[in-house]
């Protein structure tokens, strides 16, 4: 690869990256200073993240850090969010894991609080069938490498994990498969909760979901959705998420 080539995909890396918050942030999923979206750079033990302070609608392309899985900063300019202990120890369980997305989903939060389990009640939580983990215990924040590595535990090789009265950690491969991933859940929390209105639930057959997570889970299909996301990120804030960010989302 040139050194322009290499220039370029950096960029959009952090592009990407940028667009993920804001995509979160729309959702209702800001989480104000609690939330967090990291990615992993490539063939190190270092990640991209945004420096502790900034709510998710702040964050630009200049207020990226780059840090190691230590959280020693490298690049950036801005303060290092303690509690990325546990994207640390996520990446180093997983190699497979190029993002971490942790936020505080309302729907999700009272959907658990009300002491009911997730259901996939829709046919887009299909994406997640059989892939997610429940975790009750909830420990107050994770400041420590123990408690980090009890988390990595807890979600396996699986896609994501709801924390009981707290939130989600949701995990991809690439940015946009990882922040689709949240996005879905809390989407599903929220038909779930209306339907609980109405009396019980019924979740999806596991035939159908497993079919249709198939074809929902493509290369091609998770590409498309996250393209889409970026681009209604764009529409909604063409002051943070400017043209140039999106312009060749279909090529990427």
């Amino acid at each position: 690869m040139t050194d322009h080539a290499a220039d370029v995909t950096r960029a959009r890396f952090a592009a990407d990256l940028v667009c993920a918050f804001h995509v979160l942030d729309l959702d209702g999923q800001g989480s104000g200073l609690g939330g967090h979206v990291t990615a992993r750079v490539p063939g190190t033990e270092t990640f991209l993240c945004h420096g502790f302070g900034l709510a998710f609608d702040e964050v630009g392309q200049d207020d990226l850090l780059h840090v190691t899985f230590g959280l020693e900063r490298l690049a950036g300019r801005g303060k290092v969010n303690p509690t990325l202990t546990f994207h640390s120890a996520l990446y180093r369980a997983r190699p497979d894991v190029g993002c971490v997305v942790h936020t505080h989903a309302d729907h999700l939060v009272a959907l658990t609080a009300a002491g009911a389990r997730f259901e996939p009640v829709t046919q887009l939580a299909a994406i997640l069938h059989e892939d997610w983990a429940f975790l009750d215990e909830y420990d107050g924040l994770v400041l420590d490498a123990a408690e980090g590595d009890s988390l990595a535990r807890a979600l396996g090789a699986r896609r994501a994990l709801i924390l009981k009265n707290h939130g989600l950690i949701s995990v991809g491969s690439s940015i946009g498969q990882a922040v689709i991933g949240a996005v879905v859940m809390e989407a599903c929390a929220r038909v779930q909760l209306e339907a609980m209105r109405g009396g019980p639930v019924s979740a999806l057959p596991a035939a159908g979901a497993a079919a249709a997570k198939r074809f929902l889970n493509s290369d091609a299909n998770t590409l498309d959705r996250w393209n889409m996301l970026k681009r209604r990120a764009h529409r909604a804030r063409p002051d943070r998420i400017p043209a140039s960010l999106v312009a060749d989302a279909r090529a990427t």
